[in-house]
């Protein structure tokens, strides 16, 4: 049988020692040079191609479609297509 592999990464600690109140702020945090556009889900459209840019989706598929959108007409000058969704889970992480 073949493994099965999650759909997205899962983020739950990025060894700040914080705990974030909102998915904005923890996004924030784990990419201090980002701009994040706007947003406030637990989905993280993350493009890090001249620069990082971070924007939060309330659903996956909302977040896969905005993904879609971005990658057939790139992101702007010196695109590598380094677009993906990483979930983020502000819960503390089960011992």
């Amino acid at each position: 049988m073949a493994k099965s592999y999650p759909e997205f990464k899962v983020y739950r600690s990025h060894g700040c020692g914080e705990t974030h109140q909102t998915y904005a702020d923890a996004a924030k945090c784990i990419w201090p040079q980002s701009s994040l556009t706007e947003g406030e889900g637990s989905y993280a459209l993350v493009a890090s191609c001249s620069g990082t840019e971070v924007s939060l989706y309330d659903s996956p598929e909302s977040a896969k479609a905005a993904k879609q959108v971005l990658d057939a007409d790139t992101c702007g000058d010196g695109c590598h297509r380094r677009h993906e969704i990483i979930q983020l889970d502000l819960k503390l992480p089960r011992p």
